[in-house]
């Protein structure tokens, strides 16, 4: 038992992609605890086996994404209908992979006749890195398929099937990939993401207190999207490596950098509205000067203070984001 709500809800918990699966170091059920305890204080928790493979990331006699993720819906399928058969509460906890799994479940249970269906106080979804978040996941940004690979690009998330709290990773290319993908920074920082963080090699914050309510369509949307910020930008994650000098060049150039990279997003977008990718931005060149002279000034400060040195200029200024 996790928290200490009252019995009968249960949480079916599934990984990501074997090779993919976030913060590795973390057991599983403690890490989908975090996101799924503050709406579900009381719960018991239930792993939920799935193949989480993906040809040929996960070995070459591994299965192909599509035929893992329909693997894996039956499993997710058959679980929630023993579950709800057996009186409980259902709580779907997907990350990664397993995301794209609720997603074509959420699908299913929507084509249902209504007397099928669970109803909305029976069954719920918490979701973190998903590929099919509609603004932002990469299954969502691009419409095609790679058949060598078995591999499709399956569009969005339901935001308007069950109640479900979609958790993303500010610059994870997985669930956080940038609507204009022509700006190299924002794509470079975005592969950075998933390397980096969606595979765990960035630690996430103790609390989700930092997430960003994200704006939707309508009140009447049942996901809610919330956007959980990265102090440092994944792309310099290599330069941070480096001994002595790597954290004061990067926090040197970070503020002027995130500037150049937030210009691939467009973070007004309504997070339930499918977005594919666009060509173009409509920029405020004044404002995006502006930007880069406060973060160029920012960027000295930073690296100062990253060396025990005063800054020059007093008092620092705010944040860019």
């Amino acid at each position: 038992m996790v928290g200490n709500g009252g019995p009968g809800v249960t949480a079916l918990v599934m990984g990501g992609t074997d090779s993919l699966l976030p913060l590795p170091n973390i057991p599983l059920l403690e890490y989908a605890a975090r996101f799924i305890t503050p709406v579900h204080p009381g719960y018991t928790a239930t792993f939920l086996e799935t193949p989480s493979q993906f040809f040929p990331f996960t070995g070459l006699n591994s299965l192909t994404y599509d035929v893992s993720v329909a693997q894996g819906v039956t499993n997710l399928h058959t679980a929630i209908m023993a579950q709800l058969a057996a009186g409980n509460e259902v709580v779907v906890f997907g990350t990664s992979q397993s995301a794209t799994i609720a997603t074509f479940e959420m699908r299913y249970l929507q084509s249902l006749p209504a007397h099928l269906r669970p109803g909305l106080d029976e069954l719920s979804f918490t979701l973190t890195g998903n590929p099919n978040r509609p603004d932002g996941g990469i299954l969502t940004r691009f419409g095609f398929s790679i058949p060598q690979l078995g591999f499709t690009l399956s569009g969005a998330t339901p935001a308007d099937a069950y109640p479900t709290v979609d958790y993303a990773f500010q610059y994870d290319g997985v669930n956080d990939f940038p609507k204009y993908p022509l700006n190299v920074f924002a794509t470079a920082n975005a592969i950075a993401g998933i390397l980096f963080l969606h595979s765990g090699l960035i630690a996430l914050p103790p609390d989700l207190a930092s997430g960003v309510v994200q704006p939707v369509s309508s009140p009447d949307v049942l996901t809610t999207y919330i956007l959980l910020p990265s102090q440092d930008l994944p792309l310099l994650v290599p330069l941070r490596a480096i001994p002595l000098l790597g954290n004061p060049l990067a926090d040197l150039i970070q503020p002027d950098l995130r500037v150049l990279v937030e210009l691939g997003y467009d973070r007004t977008a309504h997070q339930d509205v499918p977005s594919p990718f666009g060509l173009f931005p409509d920029v405020d060149w004044a404002e995006v000067a502006a930007d880069l002279q406060q973060g160029a000034v920012q960027g000295v400060n930073d690296a100062l203070s990253g060396l025990g040195l005063p800054p020059p200029w007093q008092p620092a200024l705010p944040r860019l984001f």
